[in-house]
């Protein structure tokens, strides 16, 4: 974007003293050795009321990057011959602000007085697409919130789930010792082992033998 400030020099106020000539002699030289802030101060003190003041104060506000208080200088300038400008001034402080609906708005006003200023046309060019992106990045913002709430949603009633389930706890290793053992006297009785005993053997004359473990 092309930032073009038209600077009123008005070293012929009418009404004015001898030192607000003075101060607008050193505001101007300010001025031109970039000490916009020095500049916007002494413009700020002279004397006079006249609108070209707060033009000036307003281009050097908007040099020195305060542009709230350009905006505000600006405003005071109204009925300036230079409304044109003014306008246009007032609309690259928006755009710097990136307020691009009011940058469009003073941009369009310059015109009605300025039709065919080619520097206000594409400055309105070039503010109208950055607002036509800020739109549609707005609505994409829109469209993703619900997204992004209902997998916040999601996300937080798992982590409730997990919460009212509690960490699995440890198996007693006492309880479990006595599954098992449960478990395999169950599978004990099932299988009907045998119990080993002791049998005696007799011969034919009726004498006891050598006793021997025979399986039931």
């Amino acid at each position: 974007m092309r930032n073009i400030l038209y600077v009123i020099l008005f070293l012929n106020l009418l009404h004015a003293g001898v030192f607000d000539f003075q101060t607008i002699d050193e505001a101007k030289k300010a001025f031109e050795q970039k000490n916009y802030a020095l500049s916007s101060k002494l413009f700020g003190e002279v004397s006079s009321e006249d609108k070209r003041k707060f033009y000036n104060q307003g281009n050097a506000y908007y040099k020195a990057g305060q542009f709230d208080k350009a905006i505000e200088s600006y405003q005071k300038a109204k009925g300036i011959n230079e409304e044109a400008r003014r306008l246009y001034n007032i609309g690259n402080t928006y755009f710097r602000k990136d307020d691009m609906a009011n940058a469009i708005k003073n941009y369009e006003s310059a015109l009605k007085v300025e039709p065919n200023d080619k520097d206000t046309k594409r400055n309105l060019e070039i503010a109208k697409r950055k607002q036509q992106q800020k739109n549609r990045d707005d609505k994409n913002k829109k469209q993703d919130k619900p997204k992004d709430e209902n997998k916040n949603k999601n996300e937080n009633k798992k982590e409730e789930n997990k919460n009212s389930q509690g960490t699995p706890k440890e198996p007693n290793k006492e309880n479990l010792n006595r599954t098992k053992l449960d478990k395999l006297l169950k599978e004990l009785e099932k299988k009907k082992i045998p119990t080993l005993m002791y049998q005696y053997n007799k011969d034919d004359n009726g004498k006891i033998g050598e006793q021997y473990e025979k399986p039931w």
